[in-house]
């Protein structure tokens, strides 16, 4: 029929193999059935030429398995996380995968739902970047015997985790951030601002915050130098337009996520010459940045490797070389000083 799909049975009319053959073929089975190189490449070639297009829901039906993968991501309005669901969508594809992607808006309730859709539709394996509900999705997954990958974030339970390492380039950008403020003749405290207290990564890079500081004899009174804010540009810019109006001076401020940089520059756009004076590390990074009159410093995730590493260690079995955390490289890029 003109413009009819075409299917396994006319490539096997075609080529004049059974039915049965052209599908092992096509399957990749050639080699298990002792099919002839001859005549697989012969199919092979047809099936090019008519364009043939398998049915992967029918055939995945057909041997008990889904072949679905999927993804929860925080947001997709985010540079770092769009960026690693475009890569998770094309290395899905690519290896003849079904992709969801679920975007949960750091909402706990909304994790676990995605989990428990991601179960009923049977996905193979899930990738969970920056769960804010780690502890609670790691458990739903165990019992649920669903593969799970960590992505940017610490998992508690084990399994395999690809992540920066967020001490470690917490404690390296504020040393830099220190250095600058020194350079820059500044003087007064410094505060570590955005995200939440049971949120495992903002731990993790707050600890090494207070290591940068610790290690460069800056004590603090009271409270740790950490204001919370929710990964929300509006909240986060009432937050920095408090810090201002209660303080007259503080020489730096570390930024915690893009989306609490944002906050600051809603709030940059009425007080430009206030936030001039102060100095900023920022994790992570956008290209928006290099067009703002700031003093900053900042870490550069790369959330394509990351979800290459990441997909890799499923393509080989999660099972191989058993639980680890995997780091990703980063790297620092800095703004020109202000004077």
């Amino acid at each position: 029929m003109a413009g009819a799909r075409p299917t396994i049975r006319a490539i096997s009319e075609s080529v004049g193999c059974s039915v049965t053959t052209v599908s092992m073929v096509l399957s990749g089975r050639a080699e298990e059935f002792r099919i002839s190189a001859a005549t697989r490449d012969r199919i092979i070639q047809t099936a090019r030429e008519m364009n043939y297009q398998p049915n992967l829901h029918a055939r995945n039906l057909r041997f008990g398995t889904s072949n679905i993968v999927a993804i929860m991501v925080p947001t997709l309005t985010h540079r770092f996380f769009s960026g690693m669901a475009e890569a998770f969508e094309r290395l899905a594809r690519t290896n003849g995968l079904f992709p969801l992607i679920i975007a949960t808006h750091h909402d706990k309730t909304e994790e676990l739902d995605a989990i428990d859709y991601f179960i009923s539709q049977n996905v193979d394996c899930v990738f969970t970047a920056n769960s804010a509900a780690m502890s609670e999705v790691s458990k739903t997954c165990r019992r649920a015997r669903l593969k799970q990958i960590v992505i940017d974030a610490h998992n508690g339970g084990g399994g395999h985790v690809v992540t920066t390492d967020s001490f470690a380039a917490a404690q390296v950008l504020t040393t830099r951030l220190l250095q600058r403020i020194a350079a820059a003749k500044k003087s007064g405290p410094v505060y570590f601002v955005g995200g939440m207290p049971d949120h495992s990564v903002t731990r993790r890079r707050l600890d090494g915050f207070l290591a940068a500081l610790s290690a460069h004899a800056i004590a603090f009174e009271g409270e740790k130098p950490f204001v919370p804010t929710p990964f929300n540009a509006g909240q986060a810019r009432e937050v920095f337009a408090d810090m201002f109006a209660r303080s007259e001076k503080f020489a730096g401020i570390f930024v915690n996520s893009l989306a609490v940089m944002e906050g600051l520059l809603l709030y940059f756009r009425q007080n430009r010459e206030r936030c001039r004076e102060v100095r900023y590390a920022v994790f992570d990074y956008h290209p928006f940045m290099e067009a703002v009159d700031l003093d900053y410093v900042c870490v550069r995730q790369n959330a394509e490797t990351m979800m290459s590493m990441a997909f890799s260690i499923y393509l080989k079995g999660l099972d191989a070389g058993g639980d680890q955390i995997h780091f990703a490289p980063y790297e620092l890029i800095e703004s020109e000083p202000i004077r």
